[in-house]
């Protein structure tokens, strides 16, 4: 038995819509590019503390927010990106169970042991929130 789907437009429509997006969003695109490489630099050879994950994480981020302006998912990317490069620090300096122990904790002792200043802990946490 074949399962249900959905009726789709024709590709035509799928193929304007796309191009319709593309030139009435090229500056807002080009100014969300231009301020993510000034936040994160273009990590051309560069692994980033929090291993493959945090990589993904960091690629995902820049095509939902860049390319698509697809804010919630560029929240919740960012997340997982600053998640796993905090823990892949305490990791590095040998404290492997706090980077399971929860974002939050993570974020606090994050601050505690100054790999965070405590500014950027409280803006982490109000991201924690979002």
């Amino acid at each position: 038995m074949s399962r249900l789907k959905w009726p789709i437009p024709k590709w035509e429509q799928l193929v304007d819509e796309v191009r319709s997006h593309d030139e009435t969003t090229p500056k807002e695109r080009v100014d969300r590019y231009k301020f993510v490489l000034e936040e994160f630099g273009p990590p051309v050879d560069m692994l980033p503390v929090g291993g493959i994950p945090a990589m993904f994480a960091i690629y995902e981020l820049k095509r939902s927010f860049v390319v698509a302006g697809n804010y919630l998912a560029t929240i919740l990317v960012a997340q997982v990106f600053i998640e796993h490069s905090l823990g892949g620090t305490v990791i590095l300096a040998g404290n492997d169970k706090i980077a399971e122990i929860g974002f939050a904790t993570l974020i606090d002792i994050s601050a505690q042991k100054g790999i965070t200043t405590a500014d950027l802990a409280h803006r982490l946490h109000e991201l924690r929130k979002m």
